[in-house]
């Protein structure tokens, strides 16, 4: 048993799996609810206007997405990315 399961503190990779299902979830419904946009029935929309919202969900989704990507840890002169000739 460790410290964390003695004193019922919350490891860090706990809280990321709660929160991240918790907001996972929340983001695909919310798409569900952006996904009834959809029907003709109810609304009029050009093939432009929903271009639009597309673009700016996926540029969204790329700056989440490269948050997770970057690199962590202390910079090291000569590093990948870090080095430039002069």
């Amino acid at each position: 048993m460790d410290m964390e399961e003695v004193f019922g503190i919350e490891s860090k990779h706990d809280r990321f799996v709660r929160i991240a299902q918790k907001r996972t979830n929340q983001v695909m419904y919310r798409i569900r609810v952006l996904s009834n946009l959809g029907n003709r029935y109810n609304y009029d929309y050009s093939t432009e206007e929903v271009e639009q919202i597309f673009r700016a969900i996926e540029a969204e989704l790329a700056l989440a997405r490269a948050k997770f990507d970057t690199p962590r840890g202390d910079f090291v002169l000569g590093a990948e990315g870090g080095e430039e000739e002069g």
